[in-house]
Parts: C-alpha cells; structure tokens; sequence
C-alpha cells in the first residue's frame, strides 16, 4: 500500500525539480515495484 503514497510523493518531487531524467526514474521504480 506504500507503493502509490511514495510514488505520489516522487512524482511531486520531480514536479519541483522540471528534469526529463528525474520523471523517468520514478516511473522505472514504480514498474519495478508494481
């Protein structure tokens, strides 16, 4: 169940930051955990 609250909370990090790069990470680590 902390899955989605943490990616909740990256994806609003990655918001902040504006970086292409940082947006595919999380994206990468919420397949990986899903």
């Amino acid at each position: 169940m902390l899955d989605p609250s943490h990616f909740i909370t990256h994806k609003t990090n990655v918001n902040i930051t504006g970086t292409k790069i940082n947006i595919k990470y999380p994206i990468k680590l919420g397949r990986i955990k899903e």
